[in-house]
């Protein structure tokens, strides 16, 4: 059975992921991978952050394509700063590549951070990543090396966000225009957002 810490762990994951994630379309995989079970979430236990993460990431990194296509590790426990879980995160990461090529292998994924603290600016549109990979909790993004691969190759397959079109926190969008005003969305989940901020093509 679901201890207390995870299920709210995954309650303000599902939360996260339903109001803002999908609904302003912020990641070209998210509604696809979870309607077809490719969404794979694990949340860390408190204790020692560091065995835990380098232990979930070797299982993870080490999977086929078969498996999940993205997976979230959700890390409620971890108490720093954003700069000190991009370190966690980097530390473990050359820990697990360097296990995984000992054994001529590559790691499957590709990882970044989200955190309910990264920092942001509004003056020109790249500036809102932080903004928009603001997660409640501390977390770990694996996205498969193949699906971006195939990505890659089929454009029309997925939707890319304008981050010209972003509403910014104060209200108005971005340099380039868009719909106006305050993202309620937003504010709600105050200070917390997502990932796979793309520029779209002109």
């Amino acid at each position: 059975m679901t201890d207390p810490p995870t299920q709210a762990a995954l309650a303000r994951n599902d939360r996260y992921l339903a109001s803002v994630v999908e609904a302003f379309g912020l990641c070209p995989f998210a509604r696809q991978c979870r309607a077809t079970g490719k969404l794979h979430r694990h949340v860390v236990a408190a204790g020692d952050q560091r065995a835990f993460l380098v232990q979930t990431l070797a299982e993870l990194q080490a999977t086929g394509d078969d498996g999940f296509e993205v997976a979230l590790v959700l890390m409620p426990a971890f108490v720093g700063a954003a700069s000190e879980f991009e370190t966690l995160l980097r530390e473990a990461e050359t820990e697990v590549a360097a296990h995984l090529r000992a054994q001529g292998r590559q790691p499957a994924c590709f990882a970044v951070v989200f955190h309910p603290g990264l920092p942001f600016a509004s003056d020109q549109p790249h500036q809102l990543v932080g903004l928009l990979r603001r997660s409640p909790d501390p977390t770990v993004q694996l996205v498969r090396r193949s699906l971006l691969d195939r990505v890659r190759g089929t454009r029309g397959e997925h939707r890319y966000v304008d981050v010209d079109g972003v509403p910014r926190p104060g209200g108005g969008a971005g340099a380039g225009g868009g719909a106006g005003g305050r993202c309620p969305a937003l504010g709600a989940h105050r200070p917390r957002q997502p990932r796979h901020v793309r520029r779209a093509r002109r």
